[in-house]
């Protein structure tokens, strides 16, 4: 971890803005404080339970309060927070950050864009797991995925467990541990999707795996009326511009060719506005699947704090 804050300057004594699923003691009592710090790891926790836009001012009173230089964040839960500070600009917080770390979630196009936008810096992807199989990240140059080879051994398989090795292959990965003397996991099944990457590894990482993407889990898939399967990444990372007023989205399926999509907006959407969203996903799916559109309240959220897209 120490090797991969490096790649952005990030040394033991910053301040780090912490939003990876915490909860804040009291944040939901009426009055409770949104915000902790931890005086040891230097992290200013937001609570991950309250990413409504009318908190959003008491954020950014923590953040003026600690001015952190860097972010480590799951990208659901940054995305509200990083779309209030491009609508109510506050170059006194946006302009310390040196770079963001992005944990444990898929990352999306549309995503990735506004919080370069919002905070011009470095924004690396992070690839692991807490059985600590396998770990890889991104550079501030290169959006590859490199995978650790002292941490452990990543291979990828197809449907029939048989090892690919040509580069564009969509792949199960596999790994094995080299963290765990005592019960090692051993060419373990993480179910994530991804392919080789065709070019090497810079020299300064040399011997280091490379992939080109890490697309989600094998379950993660819409199913169309024809028996198409349509990986949720697919529909994620589509970029939809009448979402700019959605803090948070998910699908929905039960029958093959019918999906719906959950939104929290911060206003109300024009049903022609739904209409039209609705028919984006239709087209992105190739007509596999009738789409409705559908305002929320609130998005729950796993006990980890992570965000279930599909």
């Amino acid at each position: 971890m120490e090797d991969l804050h490096a790649r952005l300057g990030h040394s033991e004594g910053d301040v780090v803005l912490a939003l990876r699923g915490r909860s804040v003691p009291g944040a939901a009592e009426p009055g409770g404080r949104l915000w902790m710090y931890e005086t040891i790891k230097r992290q200013l926790i937001l609570s991950s339970d309250q990413l409504l836009s009318r908190w959003m001012p008491e954020y950014v009173e923590a953040l003026r309060k600690w001015r952190p230089g860097f972010i480590q964040a799951f990208p659901s839960a940054l995305y509200p927070l990083v779309r209030w500070l491009a609508e109510s600009p506050a170059p006194d917080i946006t302009d310390r950050i040196r770079g963001v770390m992005l944990y444990s979630e898929n990352v999306y196009d549309y995503q990735m864009r506004l919080f370069r936008q919002v905070f011009d810096c470095p924004v690396l992807k992070h690839y692991g797991h807490s059985e600590r199989v396998l770990m890889a990240a991104s550079l501030p140059d290169d959006e590859r995925y490199f995978f650790w080879p002292q941490y452990g051994h990543a291979e990828l398989v197809d449907s029939n467990g048989q090892t690919i090795t040509e580069p564009g292959v969509m792949g199960e990965i596999v790994g094995t541990s080299f963290d765990n003397r005592v019960m090692p996991f051993i060419r373990y099944r993480t179910g994530d999707l991804a392919m080789w990457s065709a070019e090497p590894p810079p020299s300064s990482l040399a011997g280091y795996p490379v992939m080109d993407r890490i697309e989600g889990r094998l379950q993660e898939f819409v199913v169309c009326h024809d028996g198409r399967l349509v990986s949720i990444c697919t529909l994620g990372a589509a970029h939809f511009e009448e979402l700019a007023q959605v803090s948070a989205i998910q699908y929905e399926q039960s029958v093959p060719g019918k999906l719906t999509l959950k939104v929290v907006a911060s206003s109300r959407l024009a049903e022609v506005t739904k209409r039209r969203i609705a028919t984006a996903i239709e087209n992105k799916i190739q007509g596999g699947c009738v789409a409705d559109v559908v305002e929320v309240d609130d998005i729950p959220r796993t006990r980890l704090g992570k965000h279930v897209i599909l």
